[in-house]
């Protein structure tokens, strides 16, 4: 009897950034952007460990633009995941 051949590999937090890169490329003001980017890295935080999780949505961060915006830039990036990570939200 031969075994069964192991499940293809699926990376679901790549999945996850992929949704996020389109979502993020819409329109929008730039709070409502940083929003939606705290809600996927909210949302996100149980499928990676957290250095492959922060890594990721900063790099996200960096390739959707919302690091170049002058009131947002890295230190923002930062507040929010450090946020995100904890389950609070940093808009309330």
């Amino acid at each position: 009897m031969k075994p069964f051949p192991p499940p293809p590999a699926i990376d679901l937090l790549e999945q996850f950034i992929d949704a996020a890169k389109q979502r993020l490329a819409q329109p929008a003001t730039p709070k409502q952007r940083l929003e939606m980017f705290w809600s996927f890295a909210m949302t996100a935080r149980d499928i990676a460990a957290e250095d492959v999780w922060r890594e990721e949505f900063q790099r996200l961060a960096a390739a959707s633009g919302l690091t170049a915006h002058p009131k947002i830039r890295q230190d923002g990036i930062d507040h929010v995941l450090r946020w995100a990570w904890l389950k609070r939200n940093p808009f309330r």
